[in-house]
């Protein structure tokens, strides 16, 4: 039995089952990172990394009538990404002239950094239009610092938002879960719970294995 204060405590939606309800928190983040970049529907929204929280950025994103492009280093995330309905773009050096070509040279409205890579923040800068928002969500290590172009953040006049907690996000997390408007629960791989430990191993020695792991009794 846990105690926690009323106003941390969400009801499911009816029909809901616990399995599902359980990623209401990493949608919640999507939800979070898309507020913070105040995601609207037509705009263009660039997603750099396509991990768990990725894909539920991608996700949300989508919800809310964005295009979104996609990459990640892994192809098997790019695919993943692509089969939840993002555009697929080449990762590392050639993403930018990729972006470049689809925006006739004007950028991403939206670019969402979910990496934690410096050189990916730092890519951030390229990849955005003049006057868009820049979301860093991935975590680097403790004292690594990131750099961008000084005259970019007058020329460009962008704005750049770091995105982290998921106050009041998870009424519409649980709204968008509910409703079918994501799909986000089908990466997951449900176990038995006593595979609990074979799977942490199985995420460290490959990391990309899994996207997300069930564990039930």
């Amino acid at each position: 039995m846990f105690v926690a204060p009323a106003r941390n405590v969400y009801r499911i939606p009816a029909g809901m089952s616990f399995a599902d309800a359980s990623f209401a928190e990493p949608v919640a983040i999507g939800v979070q990172a898309t507020r913070r970049g105040a995601v609207s529907k037509g705009e263009l929204v660039v997603v750099i990394g396509c991990g768990p929280i990725g894909l539920a950025i991608i996700e949300v994103a989508r919800a809310k009538g964005a295009r979104v492009v996609a990459t990640d280093l892994q192809e098997g995330r790019r695919r993943t990404a692509e089969s939840f309905g993002a555009e697929v773009a080449p990762p590392g050096d050639a993403l930018l002239p990729h972006i470049m070509e689809l925006t006739s040279g004007e950028g991403a409205a939206v670019v969402v950094e979910a990496t934690g890579s410096e050189k990916a923040m730092e890519q951030t800068v390229d990849l955005v239009a003049a006057g868009g928002r820049i979301v860093i969500v991935g975590l680097v290590k403790e004292g690594a610092r990131v750099s961008f172009p000084g005259l970019d953040f007058t020329r460009k006049e962008m704005t750049v938002v770091g995105s982290r907690a998921s106050t009041r996000c998870f009424p519409e997390s649980l709204e968008l879960l509910a409703s079918g408007a994501i799909r986000y629960p089908e990466i997951a791989t449900r176990l038995q719970f006593w595979d609990g430990p074979r799977a942490i191993v199985e995420m460290d020695e490959h990391p990309g294995k899994y996207h997300k792991v069930i564990l039930e009794r």
